[in-house]
């Protein structure tokens, strides 16, 4: 019926208009949203902007292809450009890490890795370098796969150098500045592990102890620049001629020492010791067309019970003593022998400290007679020192070792000022001067205090000048500079100087008229049987007229033996010093001899 479909129309138009009005709703709703979105997409951009540009490190977006499609601030102060438009971030790297920095890259933008972080030295538009820490992750597009990869790049230069100054004082710490080698401080700690070791397993270590032999006239004749490049030069020799696993160290000046550990015994300390001699033996050339050839003395110990690594690099030092003194470019090893010697050495030492501690050690003088007159006019002071035993050190022992621990000068100038004070207790009868020698070695006379001394001991025992000599070794005439200079000084306050043991050289005769001496002796050691052997008596008779043509007074010393002095008489010297003259006295029988 007609109000029926009336009723049915209207409901019909009430839910059409329901439907429209619940649209409309949501379309406003919808569109609120929308607005809102873009809204808040229009901040977060903004945000985003903000954070890219503003950031204090370098923020780079690269495009699938790799160009930098973005690049903020810090980033192009960092890289020292004024922009950076569709540039490869690779170009930047250098030449070697081009390919690391574009594998890298494959990997992110293929998705096979969610983030990679490198570190690389970058150049910077002026050619400069810049160290940086690269952090990158690829960014995703609408798919979800990576559209574009976005890098943080943090200058790490400060860091870098702060770790590397850490670096240096680490690698100084632990090798020799000049070669690179072990210091002192590693070997020994290292010693003292290996010696452990051999303790527990029964195996054996060894030490070289290597010495250049006279590479101080390298320095000498080349400069300190040479000597150093040389230094470097032995270090990698010996480095290359050692075993893998073995210890190289500069010990100290021209000093290296190598640790074998382990080692079988002393054949096979000799074995490496004879290859590194021979790698040594190599003539070197080196800047500026310097060609030398080195040659070094070995001392070797090897590990039977030691427990301090000092007693093993000891007893190596006492065989490498013992091999230079030997005559130099040799091997010798540590043995019962050279321990007994090192034993005296040491007992020695400390015998010497005590002496001089307490005024103990004493001169003995061994008077100089004149053959024509019959009369004594002379002496030479010889320093005595007596171990507990009684028995009296040899003089040259007690120098060596003097010299050994830094006491020489010490002795010396003890020496000088006891022979000063004997010269001038010391008068004749007739009233002649009487004068005493005291041996002094070249080492103690270029000592920049050595002349000042000298002249105070003249002035305070009131001796004259003139009755003091000073008697020096041949090997002085081959010095020059300091040596000479000191010499000259010695002479200008009135004291002689007389080279001492004369004739090992002959070749020092022809230097003996620009040499600035006064005096000459001859040990008749160099003339051996002077007596019988008509031949060495003949040589001796030579060297007279040589030595009153230079105007060099002579004498003969070594003559234990009366047929020695009516020899020497026959030939025409005049003054003779030994045994056979007389014993050496102690000061006050020396100062109670007169006529």
């Amino acid at each position: 019926s007609r109000p029926a479909v009336a009723a049915v129309g209207g409901a019909t138009a009430l839910v059409v208009a329901g439907i429209v009005l619940t649209l409309g709703l949501e379309r406003r709703r919808l569109v609120r949203a929308v607005l809102g979105t873009q809204a808040e997409a229009a901040q977060l951009d903004q945000r985003f902007r903000l954070a890219f540009h503003g950031a204090p490190v370098g923020i780079a977006i690269v495009d699938r292809d790799g160009n930098i499609v973005k690049a903020n601030e810090a980033l192009l102060i960092l890289l020292g450009r004024p922009s950076m438009p569709h540039r490869s971030l690779a170009e930047s790297a250098l030449p070697e890490d081009v390919a690391v920095v574009g594998e890298n890259f494959r990997r992110l933008i293929n998705g096979e890795v969610d983030h990679v972080v490198h570190e690389r030295q970058l150049r910077r538009a002026d050619g400069s370098l810049v160290w940086v820490r690269i952090h990158s992750a690829p960014l995703p597009g609408p798919d979800g796969t990576p559209a574009a990869i976005v890098g943080h790049i943090v200058d790490i230069t400060a860091e870098r150098e702060a770790v590397a100054a850490v670096d240096e004082l680490r690698h100084r710490a632990f090798h020799d500045n000049l070669t690179g080698l072990a210091t002192r401080d590693v070997l020994l700690d290292r010693l003292g592990g290996a010696l452990g070791r051999a303790r527990r397993s029964g195996e054996a270590v060894a030490v070289l102890y290597l010495d250049l032999d006279r590479f101080k006239s390298v320095n000498d004749r080349f400069g300190h620049a040479t000597g150093d490049a040389l230094l470097r030069w032995v270090a990698g020799a010996i480095s290359g001629a050692v075993r893998p696993g073995d210890t190289v160290a500069r010990h100290g000046g021209d000093e290296f020492v190598v640790l074998l550990d382990p080692v079988t015994g002393v054949p096979e300390a000799r074995i490496v010791a004879r290859r590194i001699r021979d790698a040594l033996t190599r003539p070197v050339e080196l800047a500026g067309g310097v060609r030398l050839a080195v040659a070094a003395s070995v001392g070797i110990a090897v590990s039977l019970g030691y427990a301090a690594p000092e007693d093993l690099l000891r007893d190596a030092d006492a065989a490498l003593y013992h091999a230079k003194t030997g005559g130099r470019d040799r091997v010798e090893v540590f043995d019962d022998e050279l321990r007994a010697r090192a034993v005296r050495r040491l007992s020695t030492e400390l015998v010497l400290r005590q002496a001089l501690d307490d005024g103990s050690i004493t001169l003995r003088f061994e008077p100089v007679a004149d053959l024509h007159t019959g009369r004594v006019v002379g002496a030479e002071a010889r320093i005595q020192l007596t171990q507990p035993s009684g028995e009296s050190v040899p003089v040259a022992e007690l120098r060596l070792v003097a010299q050994e621990t830094g006491l020489a000068l010490t002795l010396g100038a003890g020496a000088i000022d006891g022979a000063c004070r004997a010269a001038a207790a010391w008068k004749r009868t007739d009233g002649d001067r009487c004068w005493v020698g005291i041996d002094v070695t070249p080492q103690e006379v270029v000592h920049p205090t050595f002349v000042d001394r000298l002249s105070r001991s003249i002035e305070e025992s009131g001796v004259e000048p003139g009755s003091v000599r000073l008697e020096l070794p041949e090997s002085v005439c081959e010095q020059r500079g300091p040596a000479r200079r000191a010499l000259d000084m010695v002479r200008s306050l009135g004291v002689l100087v007389v080279l001492d043991g004369f004739g090992a050289d002959l070749r020092s005769f022809a230097r003996l008229g620009s040499m600035p001496i006064d005096g000459l002796k001859l040990d008749l050691a160099w003339f051996p049987d002077v007596v019988s052997d008509r031949v060495a008596a003949a040589l001796l008779g030579a060297l007279l007229p040589v030595t009153e043509l230079a105007a060099l007074p002579v004498v003969i010393t070594g003559a234990d033996q009366a047929g020695q002095i009516e020899v020497v008489r026959s030939i025409g010297y005049r003054y003779v010093q030994g045994g056979a003259v007389a014993p050496g006295l102690a000061v006050e029988d020396l100062v109670s001899l007169a006529g």
